[in-house]
Order: structure tokens, then C-alpha cells, then sequence
């Protein structure tokens, strides 16, 4: 069953990292002062004061029918027939299941994983659901599995991912560590803005970059506080991603 929301009791230190997961991917954390963090494991070597983008799904792993498989009501244990690129156990760990197509009364169900099997390509991974399903999967559903956001966190000079967060330290590849998501954060400014200024994510490696006036190219994410931000240096920003 899905744990409730915790205020205290953690298991790393905000400036930690570890080898070995001791908290839910995703969890919500909140300090005194209002900042906002949320646990992630590094998809490779991580710069501090640096954007952190989410994970992608993977295109085999996603709108798959699943042609003689499926699974009863009530069901917590579930085989997801996968395209053509092998599945690794528990990859899917904190993802979710989702009904993309099929019977009405199905589809738009979503159901949090707790493990997975790995599984070859074009293979049946079977998944261990935190809740039973409320409908059956027919062998017509289509399925996608959905990585959790914060399952392999990169740094990128790309638009094209979602972004999750400023990584608060160094974190080595495949570690797990806190992201920051909301509060004051000192992060990598990738053009100067002036303080007020909303801010957005950069197609700069890891930074952000002044809000175009009316022409967003990216989703909002906070704005310049304390000082007016200096191309290519650390500056505070009121970061508004939780």
C-alpha cells in the first residue's frame, strides 16, 4: 500500500548520496524554511547547481497491446507483454502502469508499481502492484509503462525532456540523492535577467534562461530573486516546480 506522507524520520541527509535506495523515488520532502526536495537516482554523473531532467519512457515499453496476456480484477501480480528492447528487474520500481487504449471502463486507470521481473525483448515482464486492479486487462488493452520521473536524472542541453529540478550536489552516476524542486536555489543562469524576472529552462546544459515575453519555448519554473542573474554564474532564484 502506498506509504503516507512523512515530515521527519529520513533515512539520507539532504547533502548525501548514496549507492543503495533508502527512500520511495519521488518522495516529497519539505524543510523549515520552505524549500522543497524530491528523492532521485542519477542517470549519469551529476554537476551541482545544475538543471536535472526527468526520465524518458522507453518507446518499446509503451502502447503495447497485449496479444495473449492479461490479468483479472482484483489482480496485484500482472504480466505486461513488452516490445523489442529487454526490461531489467525492477526498473520499473515507483513507475506506474497505465491503461492507454482498450475497454472503456479501463482505459485512464493508473496503477503504481512496487517491482518488476526483468524480461527479454518481446518478452512478458511481470509487474507487483502496489494496489489490485480495478478492472481486468483483456488481451485487446494496450499498456504503457511509465518510469517514475526521478528514476535517472540528466543534465542535457536539450529542451526536449521534462524538468525535474536543480541538483543541490556532485552525484555520481546511478546514485541516489535529494533534487531540489521548490524555494530559494542557487543555480546556473544560461542568459543575464534581471531580478523579478520569471525564468524557464535553458537548451544551455543545466541552465535557466529569462522567460521570453510572450513566446514561452519552455514551461515556467520560478523566478530571479535577491539579485539580478549574471550569464554563466550561480544565481538565487525562487524555483516553483512543487
Amino acid at each position: 500500500m502506498t506509504q503516507p506522507l512523512k515530515n521527519s524520520g529520513w533515512n539520507q541527509g539532504l547533502n548525501a548520496q548514496s549507492s543503495t535506495k533508502k527512500e520511495t523515488l519521488g518522495a516529497l520532502r519539505v524543510t523549515a524554511d520552505g524549500r522543497k526536495f524530491r528523492y532521485a537516482k542519477a542517470g549519469e554523473a551529476l554537476a551541482c547547481g545544475k538543471n536535472g531532467l526527468l526520465a524518458d519512457a522507453t518507446a518499446n515499453h509503451i502502447k503495447q497491446v497485449q496479444t495473449a496476456y492479461g490479468a483479472s480484477a482484483g489482480a496485484t501480480r500482472v504480466p505486461i507483454l513488452v516490445g523489442a528492447t529487454a526490461v531489467t528487474a525492477d526498473q520499473y520500481a515507483d513507475g506506474y502502469l497505465q491503461i492507454y487504449d482498450g475497454a472503456a471502463a479501463n482505459v485512464g486507470h493508473q496503477y503504481l508499481i512496487k517491482s518488476n521481473t526483468a524480461c527479454d525483448a518481446s518478452g512478458v515482464t511481470y509487474l507487483e502492484l502496489d494496489e489490485p486492479l480495478v478492472y481486468a486487462i483483456a488481451a485487446t488493452d494496450t499498456i504503457s509503462l511509465i518510469p517514475n520521473p526521478f528514476s535517472s536524472i540528466t543534465q542535457q542541453a536539450s529542451l526536449a525532456h521534462g524538468l525535474g529540478g536543480v541538483v543541490p550536489i556532485t552525484v555520481t552516476n546511478a546514485y541516489y540523492f535529494w533534487m531540489q524542486t521548490g524555494g530559494v536555489a542557487n543555480v546556473l543562469n544560461g542568459g543575464g535577467s534581471t531580478l523579478g524576472a520569471g525564468v524557464v529552462q535553458s537548451a544551455t546544459e543545466g541552465a535557466f534562461k529569462t522567460q521570453p515575453d510572450g513566446a514561452l519555448d519552455a514551461a515556467p519554473c520560478g523566478h530571479v530573486i535577491a539579485f539580478a542573474a549574471i550569464d554563466q554564474k550561480y544565481c538565487a532564484v525562487w524555483l516553483q516546480l512543487d
